[in-house]
């Protein structure tokens, strides 16, 4: 059991801003998984009577349902078990990256419903047009109602403030101060959650992927360019996560750093280096090799300022080879400031290229549905949920 939270207990008289803390607590709380009443009582120190009024209410609205029973700590009836509704809703996220965007659709339990890409083309308004009609497609292809659409989450390469939805400077997109999270609630009639496509990775990764267990990491994205038969090594994007949270700045561009600052020395490799890259049991060139070096030399500036447990490494390009992350480990940790027991590992991102698109999926699902109101819900009536019986359990998306 989770040790208790410390939230005063707001139970006392009707005020509305305590019912939405409450609630939001609640559902945050289930989001990670069902728990029962007591539970959720334990946990976050609101009264079990305060408690019971909530879940009664959220499952009126079919935002959570009972998936069972267990067995009571105490002499007595099992106690039913409470979980956030999986068909209440969908959202999708999605990364854009060159000629090339990268879907993810979760339902509003984070369960993965599906993956998708397609190539675009034209200035960002084109592009929306096409994200809409795509989505649209893949919604009456698959069985989804589009009025159960609850959020937008996109990730994009650039300085963006994430409060008000502004791209502020992408050469990617070729814009600057763009409101983009207003464009693409104005094109999919729901709320948009915009951030840079590093941050969102890094979100997955925290949330879902290879640094859950870390509290303090840093997240590389690495892009990698076609030229002629060979690829480029571009530039080294990074998220900081310190203390189980994600650091933007003053000016929202914390870890904005490029691997290799000139461009007559960055790296090239071969499509057959870029393939072995990818396989965990895969030999190492000589031109991976320097890669390596190149990238542990740079990632030791980083880790020494704020001193992480591990990095991850994403990216267009997979790193997944184990002699290469060996390789980055070993060269990274021997130019760090030297302290007792100091090693920080290097970890090969689960999500790899679909990491921007996942994180803006799970980030746009968990804001809506800690911000459901009357508008929504009342909208929601007019698309009937399909509520599972206890017999059917979704996988969630581990």
């Amino acid at each position: 059991m989770k040790d208790p939270i410390n939230f005063s207990d707001h139970s006392k008289g009707s005020h509305p801003r305590a019912s939405i803390h409450n609630r939001r607590l609640v559902l945050k709380l289930l989001h990670d998984g069902p728990l029962t009443r007591s539970q959720l009582s334990e946990i976050t120190g609101l009264r079990t009577s305060t408690i019971t009024y909530i879940v009664r209410d959220l499952i009126q609205n079919q935002i959570v349902r009972t998936v069972g029973k267990v067995a009571s700590q105490s002499v007595g009836r099992k106690q039913i078990l409470v979980e956030v509704n999986p068909h209440l809703g969908w959202s999708v996220g999605i990364g854009l990256g060159g000629d090339l965007a990268s879907l993810a659709y979760v339902d509003a339990s984070r369960n993965m419903i599906d993956r998708d890409q397609f190539e675009i083309s034209g200035d960002i308004m084109e592009t929306l047009a096409q994200l809409k009609a795509h989505v649209d497609n893949w919604a009456k292809s698959r069985g989804h109602d589009n009025g159960r659409l609850l959020s937008v989450g996109m990730g994009v390469p650039g300085m963006i403030d994430p409060q008000e939805g502004v791209v502020m400077r992408s050469t990617s997109l070729q814009v600057k101060d763009l409101p983009l999270a207003k464009l693409v609630k104005k094109h999919f009639k729901v709320n948009a959650y915009i951030d840079n496509d590093v941050n969102f990775a890094a979100h997955a990764e925290a949330q879902l992927g290879s640094a859950q267990d870390h509290l303090d990491f840093v997240y590389f994205l690495m892009n990698v360019n076609t030229v002629g038969d060979r690829y480029r090594i571009g530039s080294l994007g990074s998220s900081l996560y310190l203390d189980g949270r994600l650091r933007r700045g003053s000016h929202y561009v914390a870890g904005e750093i490029d691997l290799l600052l000139q461009a007559e020395e960055r790296q090239m490799v071969s499509a057959e280096e870029l393939l072995l890259m990818d396989k965990p049991d895969a030999p190492i060139t000589e031109g991976m090799h320097r890669l390596a070096v190149r990238m542990g030399t740079t990632m030791a500036a980083v880790a020494d300022l704020i001193d992480p447990a591990a990095v991850v490494l994403g990216g267009n390009a997979s790193i997944s080879n184990i002699k290469m992350i060996e390789s980055i480990q070993t060269e990274m940790n021997q130019r760090l400031l030297q302290a007792p027991g100091r090693e920080i590992r290097v970890l090969s991102s689960k999500f790899q290229d679909r990491g921007v698109s996942v994180g803006a999926a799970i980030a746009a699902i968990d804001a809506a549905m800690l911000n459901l109101d009357e508008s929504v819900l009342s909208r929601l009536s007019n698309h009937p949920a399909r509520l599972l019986d206890e017999s059917e359990q979704a996988p969630r998306f581990r």
